[in-house]
């Protein structure tokens, strides 16, 4: 819980150097997937939702500061440009959420205290519709866990 802002910071310099990639190589139209396991907390979820990216008009000026623009701070499911929770996109299921459950899993040995939370985490951006040409080129179509099982010998 401590590193949220240095986790909050990294996303989002992960996210822009994405975005300047793809605008150096040309803009052609890109979809975004970030995904791992970053141990974030609910708490934090809004605001990495809201990272938005750098325009090619602030990446082609010269704008290598690693702040990134927002667009759009709606919240919406919509392509504003801020990253989309898979998991909340595909309907928010308590069966799919907890990506660490030492309930399920002995992740500490017998002496481990229980405990569940959503730290692996999977976002997408799809490509600007104006990018494509004519809608979104990224389309969620279901979300599930997998792995999420005590392995035995």
């Amino acid at each position: 819980r401590e590193n949220a802002s240095v986790r909050f910071g990294q996303l989002q310099r992960l996210v822009c150097q994405m975005e300047q990639h793809k605008c150096n190589a040309g803009c052609e139209a890109t979809d975004l997937i970030l995904l791992g396991d970053m141990n974030m907390r609910k708490d934090e979820d809004g605001r990495v939702e809201r990272i938005g990216w750098v325009p090619p008009s602030a990446s082609k000026s010269g704008s290598n500061n690693n702040t990134c623009v927002n667009t759009s701070r709606s919240g919406n499911h919509s392509n504003s440009g801020c990253l989309l929770d898979a998991w909340k996109v595909a309907g928010s299921d308590p069966a799919t959420r907890d990506t660490w459950n030492s309930y399920v899993n002995c992740y500490h040995g017998a002496d481990g205290f229980e405990f569940r939370c959503r730290f692996d985490r999977t976002y997408y951006r799809p490509a600007a519709a104006a990018e494509v040409g004519v809608g979104p080129s990224l389309r969620l179509v279901s979300f599930g866990l997998v792995g999420n099982r005590p392995i035995l010998r």
